[in-house]
């Protein structure tokens, strides 16, 4: 994370102090502000949120918020097991690769959760206020976790298409891109590039 980002990443965290343990699966009010907020830390985090549409439309990646079983609660506990086996996933790839600490938020309920690489695994805190000093951030969504998952969705095509941002240092956000791109997760795409193209 840059010094400047390291700045306004703080200026988040004290903005939603108040909510500090209030996402959008307990309080959905909240979630339009803690977007506006997290634009002005991270410029241009919320263009996921077009590439997220076209996505949907293009049927590239499934629209979660709109199934019962992710609101509330159930969404709770299913976005917090996928973020686990991600976790999961992640330490079992990319050997010899640097391993860099990173947050995640996801913005349909602006769920923040930090990795920390730590030996031989990756822990993840989940529900948190915001990223970690120096961690690099992602923002995307859950639907985009849960299809790199399933394997229909690679990082790489991820990222070219803007369903995920990354904001850090260029050198932590290069090896954290590696890292990422090492999962086993990539299937046939057969979306065509100018479908999703920002």
């Amino acid at each position: 994370m840059t010094p400047r980002h390291a700045v306004l990443a703080a200026a988040l965290a004290i903005a939603t102090a108040g909510r500090a343990w209030s996402c959008g699966f307990e309080d959905p009010s909240s979630v339009t502000f803690q977007r506006g907020i997290l634009n002005m830390a991270f410029p241009k985090a919320l263009y996921v949120t077009s590439a997220l549409w076209k996505a949907q439309q293009a049927g590239l990646i499934a629209d979660l918020e709109n199934t019962p079983q992710e609101r509330g609660r159930f969404g709770y506990v299913n976005t917090n097991l996928r973020l686990q086996m991600l976790a999961s996933r992640l330490q079992e790839t990319g050997d010899g690769l640097p391993h860099p600490a990173f947050s995640i938020v996801l913005l349909g309920p602006m769920l923040w959760s930090q990795f920390k690489p730590q030996d031989e695994a990756v822990a993840v805190v989940s529900h948190v206020a915001g990223p970690a000093s120096n961690d690099v951030v992602i923002i995307t969504d859950g639907a985009v976790v849960a299809a790199m998952l399933e394997g229909g969705l690679s990082f790489p095509r991820a990222q070219d298409v803007g369903l995920l941002r990354l904001y850090g240092t260029p050198e932590k956000v290069n090896e954290l891109s590696a890292w990422f791109a090492a999962l086993d997760l990539a299937a046939p795409e057969t979306i065509p590039q100018a479908t999703l193209a920002n």
